[in-house]
């Protein structure tokens, strides 16, 4: 698990971006006074999503398409509820220290096999499912987030587990299906 204290090595643009952001927050904090605190969310998931993530994509095929096709079934990510992280971040605007950092993800990693047949299970499908074997450039294979601070000092954890979540996004696009607005 990656803890708020452990090195950042960006290793693509975005992740380099985002580090930078934290490095100018602290550098406010540090020699203006401001009060800055930094959520790091980890793999956020919710109804309503972007398709351009990986569970509204899998649920899409698992509903509507012939297959389940995805490029690599191995990476593990650690998931949150976006009920869960909209809470965390209310806990987090109380927060009183000039400059701080909290992890926001659940403590497990899930494969993209697992979120596949999670899907699966909870829409009712089986679907045949394709791997092409493409790993993204500098990926990382297991990404999990230690979010013990934030239960330390702030009382926050997740509420919210992945079964949970996916079945709640599963029923939302389905009364979005019946009621026309797909």
């Amino acid at each position: 698990p990656i803890n708020e204290d452990c090195p950042v090595a960006p290793n693509n643009p975005y992740a380099f971006s985002k580090y930078q952001a934290e490095e100018i927050c602290k550098y406010y904090a540090q020699n203006f006074g401001a009060t800055i605190t930094v959520v790091r969310p980890f793999n956020v998931y919710g109804a309503g999503q972007s398709s351009k993530f990986l569970i509204p994509t899998i649920l899409e095929q698992a509903l509507h398409g012939t297959d389940i096709r995805v490029n690599d079934l191995s990476p593990k990510r650690d998931y949150i509820y976006v009920d869960d992280l909209v809470e965390a971040i209310m806990l987090t605007a109380r927060c009183e220290h000039t400059y701080r950092i909290y992890n926001r993800g659940s403590g497990i990693s899930h494969r993209v096999k697992d979120v596949i047949d999670l899907i699966q299970m909870q829409a009712e499908t089986d679907k045949r499912v394709f791997s092409s074997g493409i790993s993204r450039q500098n990926e990382i294979s297991n990404v999990v987030a230690d979010s013990s601070r934030a239960r330390k000092e702030l009382g926050w954890f997740p509420k919210v587990g992945i079964n949970q979540g996916i079945r709640k996004i599963v029923q939302s696009d389905l009364v979005r299906q019946r009621n026309g607005r797909d």
